[in-house]
């Protein structure tokens, strides 16, 4: 994909308004040999050269994202679907069961009074809360929201550089945050790039995002150590925007200034758009899907659609015999496996093992175990000491 095309329609890539300033001031402070490497890198004009390979390289980066289930990857703008992130964190809220017994909560939704929904790019956009620790479910598309920001960047459409860091990656790679983002710098051309991205911190100019903290071993403490360093790092350069993004149920660490948001479930109109974009080729099995989808007995089959991880599933399923299975437990079966199993084994994530020997099978037994003791009892709500009672009789029944 060439420059050219990824700038149609888009303002000007940001470094063309500072860039050469920041060089420039950078070269003025530097001695020796890598005062002499930068002064041919001005001299030489290297600069536009080297800005617009990293432009290349993000967008070549992010711009296409493999889907569960999918044999190709697919271009993220394609089906990309606006995200929205709550003011609170729904499983943070507590409850009196009585409460939810006279007043539940929609189906499907995990949270009895609404929290504002705001809408994400606008919200890193405009830079009110410029520390965001973002929580969502398995699924819930907090990796593809990050990479839709650093392709808005790119684009122009962001007034930020975008540093992307992989947690799962750095914590693995056991170097020093400037070095890892040092090496992603030097990929593309720039020589002794610390200095430069030392430069572009300390003046603000940096959106840096670091994606998935739940993907990072507690092993040895290292998931520890890592929110230490993100901490220091954030007090460090303050100036800049930075977020933060963490499976729910994995969160175990508070940072500091940081605001706490969930990525909300999809509504019915962010369903539509999700499966016009995925069918926009195929109008006639678009309009077949969402007349089957949205018909009253396909009503549970909807629930599962609230997530873009398991909405995909179903698209996928319904292209391939134009119908959703008549036994919804085979769906049902097929979402378990995906957010029990596949989700993680299809980008190579080996989690910490809590738990010795449960494997995924008996996890599903014991999901099952709790499942039938309290649909025979009436039970939608109960509190946590009986879930745990209740795991404990799993885990010898299993």
């Amino acid at each position: 994909m060439t420059l050219e095309v990824i700038a149609v329609g888009a303002t000007a890539w940001l470094w063309e308004q500072y860039g050469k300033d920041m060089v420039g001031g950078m070269w003025s402070r530097l001695t020796g040999k890598f005062g002499q490497e930068w002064a041919e890198f001005k001299e030489a004009d290297r600069w536009e050269t080297a800005r617009e390979a990293y432009r290349e390289s993000l967008y070549r980066d992010h711009h296409k994202i493999r889907v569960l289930g999918h044999s190709e990857p697919v271009t993220l703008e394609d089906i990309y679907t606006d995200v929205y992130i709550l003011d609170k964190v729904a499983a943070r809220q507590r409850y009196d069961i009585q409460e939810l017994l006279e007043n539940p909560p929609e189906r499907g939704r995990h949270y009895l009074h609404k929290p504002e929904r705001f809408n994400g790019l606008d919200l890193v956009r405009q830079g009110k809360h410029p520390r965001l620790f973002i929580l969502g479910k398995p699924g819930a598309g907090k990796t593809t929201f990050l990479r839709y920001l650093t392709l808005q960047a790119v684009r122009g459409k962001l007034n930020k550089v975008p540093l992307f860091i992989n947690l799962k990656r750095w914590s693995t790679d056991d170097i020093p945050l400037m070095a890892y983002l040092e090496r992603e710098f030097d990929i593309c051309g720039f020589p002794q790039a610390e200095p430069f991205i030392q430069t572009l911190l300390e003046t603000g100019r940096a959106l840096v995002m670091f994606d998935g903290l739940d993907e990072v071993n507690k092993e040895g403490g290292l998931r520890q150590k890592i929110n230490q360093k993100i901490d220091d790092f954030c007090r460090k350069h303050h100036k800049n925007q930075f977020l933060i993004t963490c499976r729910i149920a994995a969160t175990d660490h508070a940072f500091r200034h940081f605001q706490d948001v969930e990525l909300a479930d999809f509504t019915e109109a962010q369903i539509k758009r999700f499966v016009r974009k995925w069918f926009s080729k195929q109008p006639e099995k678009r309009q077949a899907f969402e007349t089957q989808f949205f018909a009253e007995e396909n009503k549970p089959v909807r629930e599962l659609g609230n997530i873009p991880i398991l909405l995909t599933l179903l698209c996928l399923a319904f292209d391939d015999s134009m119908s959703f299975p008549r036994r919804r437990v085979e769906l049902y079966e097929d979402a378990i496996d995906a957010l029990l199993r596949k989700w993680d084994s299809k980008r190579s994530i080996k989690r910490d093992e809590i738990y010795k020997g449960l494997s995924v099978r008996l996890k599903q037994r014991m999901f099952a175990h709790i499942a039938n003791q309290t649909f025979e009892q009436g039970e939608l709500f109960f509190e946590e000491r009986k879930l745990v009672r209740l795991i404990e009789q799993s885990e010898i029944t299993v």
